[in-house]
């Protein structure tokens, strides 16, 4: 128990502290298997010990029962995919975020690479479609909308050239699902800066912010300042929406036509 408990712990302090490389995945997020003895498991280096043969199996039956017989097999049929990617956390949290969550990315879409191919096969058809989404796009002001898209497409342009020899098409796009601020120009200090303005998560009031100004590209380690990047949450718009309305978005259509567009 206490082994698990540190695994979990650790899982979770890593989690707060936006590292998005983690596994397994249930340690986070056990769902049905919480308090389950299937996840009391950790790697252990001495084969030798009592605990290695214990957790070794009970490894293989999480592999075997969770991994394979539940998770792969409901994605079985899947040949198109879309991965959110949170952008504005990147760049919040500085460059040990920012590599940790290429990393993750990589390793995460390396099942569909050319080598992995044949053992995965008996679990996916060809995935043949990638969308590469930033998140969060309503947190940056519009006129910055074009130097977020070219963030996004630095962070995936090494994993998408990957995906390309495997015949793999990809597409990068930014989104919000529900739009929850809007951009306004306002005159600070002789200039005209782009504020967002929306009501405020942490205080519930309608505020207007100056987030800084959107990188096109990932500043280094020795320029970047976290006060640069002031993105707060925001709260959804406070109207009604007709039954067979939309909710307000941006870009949830594009990604749509770029997924699925020539089936319909």
């Amino acid at each position: 128990l206490f082994i698990r408990h540190t695994s979990c712990t650790l899982s979770v302090h890593l989690k707060e502290r936006h590292y998005s490389h983690l596994t397994t995945g249930r340690f986070l997020m056990p769902a049905d298997l919480a308090g389950d003895p299937l996840l009391i498991f950790a790697p252990i280096a001495d084969a030798k010990s009592s605990l290695h043969a214990v957790f070794k199996k009970r490894y293989e039956v999480y592999l075997r029962d969770i991994v394979r017989d539940i998770q792969l097999k409901h994605f079985h049929g899947f040949d198109r995919q879309i991965v959110l990617i949170d952008m504005v956390e990147a760049l919040q949290n500085g460059p040990k975020c920012y590599h940790d969550m290429k990393i993750g990315l990589d390793r995460m879409l390396s099942l569909y690479s050319y080598k992995n191919r044949k053992f995965f096969r008996k679990f996916f058809p060809s995935i043949r479609h990638v969308t590469f989404v930033a998140t969060k796009a309503d947190l940056v002001a519009a006129s910055q909308s074009n130097n977020y898209l070219a963030l996004l497409d630095e962070m995936t342009d090494e994993i998408r050239a990957t995906l390309d020899i495997s015949h793999i098409k990809t597409s990068t796009q930014v989104i919000a699902s529900v739009k929850c601020t809007q951009s306004i120009t306002q005159q600070y200090r002789g200039k005209t800066l782009s504020f967002i303005r929306g009501i405020s998560a942490k205080d519930k009031k309608l505020v207007e912010i100056y987030p800084g100004e959107m990188p096109a590209s990932y500043p280094p380690a020795t320029q970047w300042r976290a006060d640069h990047y002031a993105y707060e949450a925001f709260l959804p718009p406070q109207k009604s929406y007709k039954e067979s309305e939309a909710f307000d978005h941006i870009h949830m259509d594009r990604v749509i036509a770029s997924l699925i567009g020539d089936l319909l």
